[in-house]
């Protein structure tokens, strides 16, 4: 069998775990000896950059001159287009919502939908209820595979796409490895709570720091770090001063895996406050380390954690701060959670993930 992954997230994400997604797909499988190949012509995906197996042609570029980006796509489609038509692979994997670029009804194609953050939250997006901007990529796929039953029912209510045409396969967490790069860690001053990943719109992190504003304690006691996400914005920065946080308890780094291994392993708890997610892997990553998590009460994060994380109502500050002090304040809640965060994340692996995917390739070819 010869799978091709499309150029779309690589083109898009400079790191993220769409990417890392597709890239641990691709690895499982060519361990599973089926032919995957990752069509990346032109990309700044950091993750395919460091990448240690074979994808097709690749050439990464640091950054795109904003004039240059129609362009470099449009070279990506034109490229992938005729490699497929040379290569003929059995099966399209799309990476992201992009055109076609074969139409070879013999190719099937299918696509994976992470979550409709785009239509649920369109306000936010400046964009009308009506907004649908999977539309055409759905209805030219022979099968589309979701993270959770949450991101199924919303493709379902959004779209109206048949449940027989939509397939529920949960993410593998992520393997970490011991190294000594604890340079960060060294750097911090006092015990720390961890926020990792994008912090904008439905990430909800201002509500983590109103939650963290409400509490003279866990100011005294510890300090909030903030991993990826960019530098804080202006109106971060406004709630931080509105609510006199110490601005030296509140810390930001962009880090590569190395630093975020230590990270993990080296929190007091994660926090993940998030209204809305596809999965959320975050959890499961920290989960997989021994890092309590104390996690919003959101439906498709719960198909993650299950029982092993303390939650909260993501909407309400005062109950952010509450959960926080009752676990961060308690050995024995930490120790529970610990334990149980860690075999949680045990049913959830790549292998298992890649396996379930290959069957979807095989029935729909048959």
């Amino acid at each position: 069998m010869n799978v091709i992954f499309d150029y779309s997230i690589f083109f898009h994400q400079k790191y993220g775990g769409i990417s890392r997604y597709f890239l641990k797909l691709h690895d499982e499988l060519n361990k599973n000896n089926i032919n995957s190949k990752i069509i990346a012509p032109i990309n700044n995906n950091i993750f395919l950059k460091n990448h240690q197996l074979d994808y097709a042609h690749g050439i990464y570029l640091k950054d795109y001159p904003r004039f240059t980006r129609k362009i470099l796509k449009n070279f990506n489609y034109l490229f992938s287009s005729i490699y497929a038509k040379i290569k003929k692979p059995d099966i399209i994997h799309k990476t992201f919502y992009e055109k076609n670029f074969n139409e070879d009804k013999n190719i099937k194609k299918v696509i994976t939908v992470y979550d409709l953050a785009h239509e649920i939250y369109h306000n936010e997006y400046n964009k009308p209820s009506n907004h649908r901007p999977k539309k055409n990529s759905l209805e030219n796929v022979d099968r589309i595979i979701c993270p959770s039953n949450k991101t199924k029912n919303d493709l379902i209510d959004f779209y109206g796409i048949p449940s027989s045409k939509i397939e529920v396969i949960y993410m593998g967490t992520n393997k970490f490895f011991e190294n000594d790069n604890e340079q960060i860690v060294k750097s911090l001053t006092k015990p720390f709570i961890l926020y990792v990943g994008d912090r904008k719109r439905y990430k909800n992190f201002l509500n983590l720091l109103k939650a963290f504003a409400l509490s003279s304690k866990l100011q005294n006691d510890f300090c909030l770090v903030c991993c990826g996400g960019g530098q804080f914005s202006k109106e971060e920065l406004d709630i931080i001063n509105k609510y006199k946080i110490n601005r030296s308890q509140i810390l930001q780094f962009d880090v590569n895996d190395d630093d975020l291994f230590h990270l993990y392993k080296n929190a007091q708890i994660f926090v993940f406050p998030s209204k809305y997610e596809g999965l959320g892997m975050p959890p499961l990553e920290a989960m997989s380390l021994g890092c309590p998590v104390v996690s919003s009460n959101h439906e498709a994060i719960l198909e993650a954690v299950g029982d092993a994380a303390c939650l909260f109502n993501p909407n309400e500050p005062e109950d952010i701060k509450f959960n926080i002090e009752n676990v961060i304040y308690s050995s024995e809640k930490i120790n529970d959670l610990k334990n149980r965060g860690f075999e949680r994340s045990k049913l959830f692996t790549w292998t298992k993930c890649a396996k379930e995917t290959l069957n979807i390739y095989k029935e729909i070819l048959n």
